[in-house]
């Protein structure tokens, strides 16, 4: 018991931070035009590449799946709640590890949050231990919000760039001017050209 306790002392990874609004803001520009097909230049300057490249990197870190001493030791924090009625030391063993087996795949914080959720009886009516189903679904709605933000920045970030527009120049600029006005002002004449 001494290694669980070790455990759970250790600490776990903690819920990443949200997005300030000016980077999320960008991101969903970025992610607009993503799904479109490319990204303009100027929509992903590198500064941002930079900075979504690095928060990748973090919900990486942050949605890894937990190691099954954490998955042990959350489990066991429910352990006051009442349980699955076993009278078999043999069977309640088999049945922790299925329970691990079953939250192979949730992140740490979130797996801790989902039990702490159920020890609050935020979720649940707090008097009985939660499946190992029950513990990955509310640990899954934790997590959710990053997994998807992590879909979205891999997608920018893997969207082919085009370059910039070249400005025009002045002159070209006032050229394509004076010919616009003269289309519209033959457009809007009464006997001008019918289309």
């Amino acid at each position: 018991m001494s290694n669980l306790v070790a455990i759970v002392r250790a600490g776990v990874s903690r819920e990443p931070a949200r997005l300030d609004p000016a980077t999320a803001r960008a991101l969903y520009s970025a992610a607009c035009d993503a799904s479109s097909g490319a990204i303009r230049e100027e929509k992903l300057p590198a500064p941002l590449r930079a900075v979504l490249e690095r928060r990748r990197d973090d919900l990486i870190l942050a949605l890894r799946p937990a190691s099954r001493d954490r998955i042990a030791a959350a489990l066991a924090t429910l352990d006051g709640m009442v349980a699955r009625a076993v009278n078999d030391f043999a069977e309640d063993r088999y049945s922790v590890q299925v329970d691990i087996a079953d939250l192979a795949d949730v992140a740490e914080w979130a797996l801790e949050a989902a039990a702490a959720d159920f020890r609050r009886a935020k979720v649940g009516e707090g008097r009985f231990r939660p499946t190992a189903g029950e513990l990955r679904r509310e640990a899954m709605r934790h997590a959710q919000p990053f997994a998807e933000e992590l879909g979205r920045i891999e997608r920018v970030l893997r969207a082919p760039v085009e370059p910039a527009a070249k400005p025009i120049d002045p002159d070209r600029r006032r050229a394509l001017a004076a010919e616009m006005r003269a289309a519209v002002a033959a457009a809007s004449m009464p006997d001008g050209p019918t289309p």
